[in-house]
């Protein structure tokens, strides 16, 4: 197993598109990134993070759980389900707010401070790796999703 590089700290907040955006290239047809306001995420971070995972996309898969799906490094897994488990927790601390927890669980299990700004796609830039929350979308809507990511991912589309 292959430690992370470091403790997740660079996080991207994305979203689904409604539909695909024709007049874009790559994964922004389907994925609309969130303005994270910090300089750490400008200068090429997330074209250089998407290199590193194309350069080793041999040891990537999905690795699907009940409420959320990971697309990384397979020899990684491991420690990133680790630190997902607590980014939902609030125990690792990011550069800026990620909206995580909200993203993922269940509208019923969260306290009326906690507010869902519909977050569903997080890309760790530093790690190379993407969590995809499954919350509002059937199992069939994640799966086809998955499938288009994949596929721009591998430039196949």
């Amino acid at each position: 197993m292959e430690k992370l590089k470091c403790s997740p700290y660079l996080i991207q907040r994305a979203k689904w598109r409604n539909q695909v955006a024709e007049d874009r290239k790559g994964i922004d047809r389907i994925i609309s990134f969130d303005y994270m306001g910090s300089s750490e995420f400008e200068w090429g971070s997330l074209p250089k993070s998407l290199s590193r995972i194309r350069e080793n996309l041999d040891n990537y898969e999905v690795t699907i759980t009940e409420m959320y799906s990971i697309f990384s490094n397979k020899y990684q897994i491991t420690h990133i389900l680790d630190a997902v488990t607590k980014l939902k927790l609030g125990l690792i601390k990011t550069k800026e707010f990620t909206s995580i927890k909200e993203g993922i669980y269940p509208d019923s299990t969260l306290s009326r401070y906690d507010v869902d700004f519909g977050f569903r796609i997080w890309w760790d830039i530093e790690n190379d790796f993407f969590i995809f929350s499954h919350k509002g979308f059937t199992r069939k809507e994640i799966k086809n999703k998955l499938d288009q990511f994949k596929a721009l991912i591998n430039g196949t589309t």
